[in-house]
């Protein structure tokens, strides 16, 4: 069974602080919705760059906490 994971909840800056949207176990098959790095706002090559809010760039769908991962 494939776990999915929508771009509903996201992040714009790493930090061990961010609550886990997901647990899985080692090996779980997940499926990731995610945004381009502009949340998908650009929808023409005539929107000017100062319409971007430049705090919500490059967002990353998570995070997912994986049970039994290791670090090294």
């Amino acid at each position: 069974m494939v776990k999915q994971l929508s771009n509903d909840t996201y992040i714009c800056a790493m930090s061990k602080d961010n609550e886990p949207v997901m647990r899985v176990v080692s090996g779980t098959e997940v499926e990731i919705e995610t945004y381009d790095c502009f949340l998908n706002k650009i929808e023409s090559e005539d929107m000017p760059f100062n319409e971007i809010n430049w705090d919500q760039v490059n967002p990353a769908t998570g995070p997912i906490y994986v049970e039994e991962a290791v670090c090294n």
